[in-house]
């Protein structure tokens, strides 16, 4: 799909529309208010820094229209959280290491842990320690999730989403980093409301019933 100019009937109500747009943002920051209230429009830069603060801010909200299942607008709305919903703080990649692990997912080819580097620059042969358990773990070459596939990455930088496979004494919410690391905070699961026995059918079944279990515990 390629980005068009609206129709000629739609034009005068699309260009309305904007200028409401402008006007909200310009109202959330004085010195844009300003220039427009002189009559100059700032800059598009400066607009979208302005939108994003406001975001971040909960003093506006962005409203996004999409199909995806026809492919309609999904790269415009990943493209407007990149601009509109990145927070503030930047972590220098060259500080410490830190990865928090949040997803945990029993492969038919192993156990893929899926993490986002906290701190510093995660790179292939990485001897990392779970201060949770003192275990060691090594990371030979990281990997880039992209939809159900994961690619090679030569490295990762402090915010990137990457996973590993082969992590033998890490789970969901565990932290890796560097011997004597801190450990960042665990995810807050809710308690339990509901709970039920399962009685294999044949003791020949209490094996794969327990590896099963632990599959989804670990996840």
């Amino acid at each position: 799909h390629q980005l068009q100019e609206p129709p000629a009937e739609l034009a005068a109500e699309v260009s309305r529309r904007r200028q409401e747009l402008v006007e909200a943002i310009c109202e959330s920051d004085d010195a844009l208010l300003e220039q427009y209230l002189e009559g100059q429009e700032p800059a598009q830069e400066r607009l979208v820094e302005a939108l994003r603060r406001a975001t971040i801010g909960a003093r506006l909200a962005p409203l996004l229209v999409a199909a995806p299942a026809r492919a309609l607008g999904a790269r415009r709305i990943l493209e407007a959280l990149g601009s509109c919903l990145f927070a503030d703080a930047v972590v220098p990649a060259a500080g410490p290491l830190r990865l928090f692990v949040f997803k945990s997912v029993a492969d038919p080819f192993g156990k893929v842990s899926y993490f986002r580097v906290m701190e510093g620059t995660l790179r292939g042969d990485a001897h990392l320690v779970n201060p949770r358990t003192g275990q060691e773990e090594r990371i030979a070459r990281p990997l880039r999730p992209k939809g159900k596939v994961l690619e090679p990455a030569d490295e990762l930088v402090a915010g990137e989403i990457g996973a590993a496979t082969k992590l033998v004494h890490t789970g969901s919410g565990d932290t890796l980093g560097p011997k004597g690391c801190a450990e960042l905070a665990a995810i807050p699961f809710p308690a339990t409301s509901y709970t039920m026995a399962i009685r294999p059918k044949s003791k020949g079944d209490e094996d794969k019933i327990h590896q099963g279990l632990m599959h989804i515990a670990e996840e």
